[in-house]
């Protein structure tokens, strides 16, 4: 009997362990879905460590820049702040300075929470309270018991700039302008050359520009200017002739190229460095021609010498 019952409880624990082994096998796995799919899940989470203190950072435009396209956009990002003021101070042509409150602690945006974040507003630098000029904005944070961050920026805004560079395939000096060639405001471009001392260049100074070029010779090299570094002053007029802003001041540094000294009996025959070149080769290529011939003609008189010689 004792043998008998132990081989029942056996086999009672051989189907019991069946069964808990089949009941497993029939689970779903941990990324299964009630309708019996897998599928992964990733997220992703970005960390921003944020101080203690009210901080500006990032703004934008960068510190310094120059536009000649009015609509720009300001934006910087921010933490610890309750309050946040935006001014910005624009000097127009006549030297003049506006100012503007583009965000103020009466504006009904305020940061009570002291979250971190970011703020972005576009700007048309053309609009009625702006202008062609140069700009500082100057954007204050304030947190908690008046602790305050600040940070300042610059830029202009131009209606033409420009930069000049010699072509390395002619060797010319060209200025290469920048500037909306749709905006209808444009009429000219008007282009003075100063020399190192402050000297207005007039034998090739003024330079006009009609819109839409880009591209213009700085006649250097004609007129036989001395090396040095030269002031250049690019100014944009409208249809009146009305300067719309200062002059945009670039630099360029020419180098004369010497040219050999042939006396007074040519200097007044206008001969380009092209003409000595091309005399040069010329002179090379008959000598070499005649030397060819002379070689030539000695050994033919040297075979003749021999055939008298054995008659």
């Amino acid at each position: 009997m004792k043998k008998t019952k132990k081989r029942v409880l056996g086999l009672l624990g051989l189907i019991l362990v069946a069964i808990t082994t089949i009941f497993a096998a029939f689970l779903p796995g941990p990324g299964a879905s009630a309708e019996g799919g897998i599928t992964t899940v990733t997220d992703t989470i970005s960390v921003r460590v944020v101080g203690s203190q009210p901080d500006i950072l990032n703004v934008k435009p960068e510190n310094g820049s120059v536009f000649i396209y009015p609509d720009q956009n300001l934006s910087f990002d921010y933490e610890n702040v309750e309050y946040i003021t935006v001014t910005i101070y624009y000097t127009d042509k006549d030297d003049v300075t506006h100012k503007i409150d583009l965000l103020t602690t009466d504006d009904p945006k305020s940061f009570v929470d002291y979250a971190a974040g970011t703020y972005s507003t576009p700007l048309d630098l053309l609009a009625e309270d702006y202008g062609y000029g140069e700009y500082k904005v100057h954007i204050e944070g304030i947190g908690l018991e008046g602790v305050k961050d600040f940070e300042d920026v610059t830029f202009s805004l131009y209606p033409v700039t420009g930069e000049a560079s010699e072509d390395e395939n002619d060797d010319l000096v060209y200025l290469h302008l920048n500037y909306d060639t749709e905006n209808e405001d444009i009429s000219t471009i008007g282009v003075n050359i100063y020399d190192e001392n402050g000297n207005l260049v007039g034998v090739v100074s003024p330079i006009t520009v009609n819109s839409p070029d880009t591209k213009v010779e700085l006649p250097f090299s004609e007129n036989d200017l001395a090396t040095g570094k030269y002031r250049i002053e690019i100014t944009a007029y409208d249809p009146d002739g009305v300067a719309l802003y200062k002059p945009y001041i670039t630099y360029c540094y020419y180098e004369t190229i010497p040219v050999p000294d042939t006396g007074s009996l040519f200097n007044n025959l206008n001969i380009s460095r092209a003409d000595y070149v091309i005399t040069g080769v010329l002179i090379f290529l008959s000598a070499a021609i005649l030397g060819i011939i002379f070689i030539a003609k000695g050994k033919n008189n040297k075979k003749r010498a021999a055939i008298k010689r054995r008659r």
